[in-house]
């Protein structure tokens, strides 16, 4: 009346479900670590917008609409491009995530100035998409290769334990004259040799949502703080045949 298995399949599924605990657990564990190293850029590169919406020349209209005009030492502190990228320098040079890709992205960064008495302006000749990849930012935390290929994995040891299973099982038949022996173990306990395809399989099922999960918070996190960069320092075209 119980589910008889031999002792490989047990322990087959005792392995599977152990290391599926063990590295969702890593992965959480990760995902909060790079969740938090974007948050910490994101507000940086967020009050650098603040300060640069609110005394860029873009967002002054004309004083009869009720906004008053900044105080000149406080306009030229606030509208240096080079302050700010330096600010910023700063912050993502902290971040060992984002240090490799932010020091590829800084060399695409051109200053200009266009009259003497005018602050230099700095402008990026690409986006920052093409530097700061998904993988290549969660590269410092997580390995996010492997987790991709993890329910795979786990839906092979479950199948592998059950052909292993199975393979015992035969090798135990033998033919004695006209009857063959063995028939009798092998069909009670050929049930239970499937409980690591189970585990295995819903352990895939269930690791495939979590990480899904994970990975979509995380990549919209991503996006937006790519975004918040591309707006800090708008991306300028250059005419190569000019």
């Amino acid at each position: 009346s119980g589910l008889s298995s031999p002792m490989l399949s047990w322990i087959g599924m005792v392995g599977i479900l152990a290391m599926c605990g063990w590295h969702g657990a890593v992965l959480l564990r990760g995902a909060w670590r790079i969740r938090q190293a974007l948050c910490r850029v994101q507000s940086q590169v967020s009050s650098l917008l603040v300060a640069r919406r609110q005394w860029s020349k873009e967002w002054i209209v004309t004083l009869t609409l009720g906004r008053t005009r900044p105080r000149s030492d406080e306009s030229q502190q606030s509208q240096r491009d080079l302050d700010a990228l330096h600010l910023l320098d700063r912050a993502m040079r902290a971040e060992p995530a984002f240090a490799a890709e932010w020091l590829s992205y800084r060399k695409t960064f051109a200053i200009e100035q266009s009259a003497w008495f005018l602050e230099p302006t700095v402008s990026a000749q690409k986006p920052a998409a093409e530097f700061f990849s998904f993988e290549a930012s969660m590269a410092q935390y997580l390995n996010v290769g492997f987790y991709r290929q993890l329910p795979s994995f786990l839906t092979g040891m479950g199948l592998t334990f059950t052909f292993l299973a199975i393979l015992i099982g035969l090798s135990k038949l033998h033919a004695n004259g006209s009857q063959v022996e063995g028939i009798a173990g092998l069909i009670n306990g050929l049930s239970g040799k499937f409980v690591t395809s189970i585990a295995g399989l819903a352990c895939a099922n269930a690791f495939t949502l979590l990480e899904n999960s994970v990975w979509y918070r995380l990549s919209n996190r991503h996006r937006r703080c790519l975004s918040l960069l591309d707006e800090v320092f708008p991306q300028r075209i250059v005419d190569q045949h000019a």
